[in-house]
């Protein structure tokens, strides 16, 4: 055993080999484990008392270690002694770099230990536990002190046991006990009795087996811990004497789950057997065997959370239910991630980019739009104009019209006779130049309405713009990550602008770091209310407009940099139904987007066509007018005096 001689340096002889302790690692109450000199593969484990027999037990174990052993444990390689010649203890892996099992299944811890896993890692260690101890069972043993505290975890849901040395063995008809066991573990006929003596059963550790596999499966619930229906104190290993499971469908008990926690997330068939293993009625309990088949059956049958890539979960059942659980308990299970469907896949996305910029772009095809002043005037004779109207008539004709009351009087039908057909004559030139007239103003008009109808309806531009849309669209499901985290960001500032403005409210304007040339400003600032950084918001800048604008640029950077002093040294986090809120809007914003890429190549094909199409119809549209101008355009020109 341990002598206050032995520690750093000590020579201890093991089997083949010399060992030189190194540094203490841990200490137990049976013992101190050692680190080894020049060997990081390998520890000590030295006893303080040592106890008659168990040298024979660790010879005995040496003889047993094989391969598939020493995967699932840290089975002990070789006993060590003392330069007396003493047993002392012995030789077995190190674990480096493994957690034991309770920082798995407990949530803060697994949050820090292995903050990436999901309940997919929860559920292959229990599996990988299941295995080692149907290991450790094929083998002859009972291992006894199955607990959380001697099962280690790697960062690859591995699982290996340790204390091995404790196992319970069989030596012919030698028993080497294990006299050990935390109550919590134990099953209901082991609870309150003396172990010395107790011959330890496989049937012992599947219990203690189940109850681990519960504590993984529910986040480190105890499968009797529950709340009493009446006004009773039920301590946990009376619960577990008289096999009073919460969770039971199949008895009352007088103990009920916590709020907002049953086992509907979990099989049928794994809820079976908890029913099983906790059944003080039956005489056998699930063997290891069995619940390696039923977990591996789970993690087959897990699905993911659309809303929560973090969250990973039995697909028979009807939603999340970590989504339900982190909302009511406002606690997070697991580290959120954003899900990441396969089209939302980085590679999509690029080659989806891709092939929207190699769609070809409508060519521009406008109407044919014309200025009949641009055209050349008709060649018309003197006659020629006037009978289309051309020709204006002298004053005297006026003066002379003014003049036919009097002249009818006097002359009666001669002037009759002579001003009537002159005045059909003029009637007929005024309304040829009139239709000509309204024939050009008709075609400009059409023509310019034409025009405004292919800017809204056919101009290509439309095209290279909603292109673009569909790009940002595309870029920023590309970037939900950097969403997510800016949406986490605006909502814990959100959250905590109370505790910025009281921390703000410590700095004095007098104090703000403006120049030299601020000091008699900043005296003005605080006669006029600006107290403090709090008071330097964008509405107060807004109010006082007799300081320069450089000044508020320096004002407005001094309370920046104080705020993020603050947000930096702050660290806060957002709570669980916070965080739900933020992944639902991203998730509701993503289903949106995806939507829109969904469709995005067929939206630019058809608006492609439509664009064509419209553009070609307005053309055609247009054609009528342009030959109406083409044809009394010129004519106007002529009859408003232009000359060829």
């Amino acid at each position: 055993m341990i002598t206050s001689d032995t520690g750093p340096g000590t020579l201890l002889a093991g089997d083949s080999m010399e060992y030189r302790l190194g540094r203490q690692l841990a200490e137990g109450g049976e013992g101190v484990v050692f680190r080894l000199q020049d060997r990081d593969d390998v520890v000590a484990k030295l006893y303080k008392e040592w106890q008659a027999g168990r040298d024979e037990k660790l010879a005995r174990l040496i003889d047993l270690k094989n391969k598939r052993l020493t995967k699932i444990a840290a089975w002990p390689l070789s006993q060590l002694r003392n330069e007396v010649d003493e047993p002392i203890g012995f030789v077995m892996e190190r674990l480096e770099g493994w957690q034991p099992l309770h920082a798995v299944y407990q949530i803060k811890s697994r949050l820090e230990v292995a903050p990436t896993r999901t309940y997919q890692y929860l559920v292959r260690t229990a599996r990988n536990l299941a295995a080692c101890v149907h290991q450790v069972h094929e083998a002859g043993l009972v291992i006894g002190d199955l607990n959380e505290s001697n099962v280690f975890v790697g960062s690859d849901a591995m699982v290996k046991l340790i204390d091995v040395d404790s196992f319970q063995l069989k030596d012919g008809d030698r028993i080497f006990p294990c006299k050990v066991g935390k109550a919590e573990l134990m099953p209901p006929e082991l609870q309150n009795i003396s172990l010395e003596g107790v011959e330890r059963t496989k049937d012992h550790d599947r219990f203690a087996l189940a109850v681990l596999i519960f504590h993984l499966l529910v986040f480190g619930r105890h499968p009797f811990a529950g709340r009493p229906k009446a006004d009773l104190d039920i301590p946990l290993e009376e619960s577990i004497r008289l096999g009073y499971y919460a969770f039971t469908e199949r008895r009352d008990v007088p103990v009920v789950p916590p709020p907002h926690l049953n086992l509907d997330w979990l099989p049928l068939g794994m809820r079976e057997l908890f029913e099983d293993a906790f059944d003080p009625n039956r005489r056998v309990r699930p063997d290891a065997q069995v619940w390696f088949d039923a977990l591996k059956g789970l993690e087959d049958e897990l699905t993911g959370c659309d809303l929560n890539g973090g969250h990973a979960y039995w697909r028979g059942a009807r939603d999340c239910p970590w989504c339900h659980l982190e909302e009511r308990w406002n606690v997070a299970l697991f580290v959120p991630t954003y899900g990441s469907p396969a089209f939302e896949a980085e590679s999509s996305l690029d080659e989806l980019g891709e092939r929207l910029r190699r769609l070809p772009a409508p060519r521009a095809v406008e109407p044919p739009m014309m200025d009949y002043q641009n055209l050349e005037p008709a060649k018309m004779s003197w006659w020629e104009r006037a009978a289309h109207g051309g020709i204006s008539f002298p004053l005297p004709f006026w003066i002379l019209l003014m003049q036919l009351p009097n002249l009818l009087r006097n002359y009666g039908y001669i002037i009759l006779a002579v001003f009537i057909p002159f005045v059909l004559v003029a009637a007929f030139v005024w309304q040829r130049g009139h239709v000509i007239r309204s024939q050009v103003k008709k075609s400009e008009k059409a023509l310019e309405e034409i025009w405004q109808r292919w800017k809204t309806e056919a101009d290509v531009s439309q095209f290279d713009a909603r292109r673009e849309e569909l790009e940002k669209v595309r870029q920023a499901l590309s970037r939900t990550g950097d969403r997510l985290a800016e949406a986490r960001v605006a909502r814990i500032r959100e959250l905590h602008k109370d505790d910025l403005g009281h921390f703000l409210g410590k700095y004095s304007v007098l104090a703000a770091d403006v120049g030299p040339v601020g000091s008699s400003r900043l005296s003005y600032l605080y006669d006029r209310g600006f107290r403090t950084a709090a008071d330097i918001t964008e509405e107060s800048v807004l109010r006082t407009k007799d300081l320069d604008e450089a000044f508020w640029r320096d004002l407005r950077a001094w309370r920046h940099t104080l705020e993020e002093q603050f947000w930096k040294a702050a660290r806060f986090s957002l709570p669980a139904a916070q965080e739900q809120q933020v992944l639902r809007t991203i998730h509701k914003e993503n289903a949106q987007y995806r939507e829109i890429l969904r469709h995005a190549e067929d939206d630019l094909s058809s608006m492609y066509e439509q664009l064509t199409r419209r553009q070609s119809e307005l053309v055609q549209e247009a054609q009528p007018y342009v030959q109406q101008l083409q044809e009394f355009g010129p004519q106007l020109l002529a009859i408003e005096g232009r000359k060829a």
